[in-house]
């Protein structure tokens, strides 16, 4: 499940339409079981239907990244190679980013490093995104910077 305080952007930006983005709000959304109840979502996303607390979007990695921060998140961009994240210092409203096995694209790495984005690590080893997501969380609870 969501927690409550959490916002989850989904960006999609491989075929067949991208770029694409969803947003699970962790306020109004039911709590997602499993991922056929998540894929009954998206189709119904897809098809023009409200799903509560899911929104889908035109908008790519880089624009959503630009409106963040022009509301204030602090951007933190999760890297196998950053400063451990237990050390790191993070700020709310916070605002995470994580990429697949293929990272992000060179143009959004280059604003990433142009931007100053702190890389955060989760250690020494790569973890699935469904974990360094779980990471976090339980990260950012021990800190009480989520109060779930």
């Amino acid at each position: 499940p969501v927690a409550y305080e959490v916002s989850v952007k989904l960006v999609l930006e491989g075929p067949p339409s991208p770029p694409v983005s969803i947003e699970v709000d962790g306020k109004l959304a039911k709590p997602i079981a499993g991922e056929q109840f998540f894929k009954k979502v998206l189709n119904s996303l897809y098809a023009g239907a409200r799903v509560a607390g899911f929104s889908i979007k035109k908008l790519g990695f880089i624009d959503q990244i630009l409106e963040a921060k022009n509301k204030g998140y602090s951007l933190y961009w999760l890297e196998e190679n950053g400063r451990n994240i237990r050390g790191a210092e993070i700020c709310s409203p916070a605002l995470f980013m994580l990429g697949d096995h293929k990272g992000f694209s060179i143009q959004a790495e280059k604003m990433l490093k142009k931007m100053k984005v702190p890389r955060i690590s989760l250690g020494p080893l790569p973890y699935f995104t469904s974990h360094c997501i779980t990471i976090v969380l339980e990260e950012l609870i021990r800190r009480a910077i989520l109060d779930c």
